[in-house]
């Protein structure tokens, strides 16, 4: 082998040692870069269903705090209804007081 194939045949191994060397280091990276997303993903499916739950209690809330609203209301009303006919009540009685006691 003359000296002139030799450094070629050295060159080309040189050369062939840095492409291995690369591919090594781009299958690191893919590696790594896989892991991370894995994880990414879940950690995104976790957060996913945390905020499902979060979604379904708040509208769970919402609908009991609607719900005694309504309640709320409605024995307002009520409420109202009881004091219209307690005045009225109230007025017959005095009269009836007053006519018993000019009786007595």
């Amino acid at each position: 082998m003359n000296p002139v194939a030799g450094s070629q045949m050295t060159a080309k191994d040189e050369l062939i040692k840095q492409l291995q060397d690369q591919v090594t280091l781009w299958r690191n990276k893919y590696e790594e870069l896989a892991k991370l997303y894995s994880q990414l993903r879940t950690e995104h499916l976790d957060m996913l269903s945390k905020h499902k739950q979060l979604t379904l209690g708040a509208n769970s809330a919402q609908e009991a705090i609607d719900k005694m609203g309504r309640h709320g209301k409605a024995k307002s009303l009520e409420l109202a209804d009881m004091i219209r006919e307690r005045d009225p009540a109230r007025f017959d009685l005095d009269q009836l007081k007053s006519v018993s006691l000019r009786m007595a």
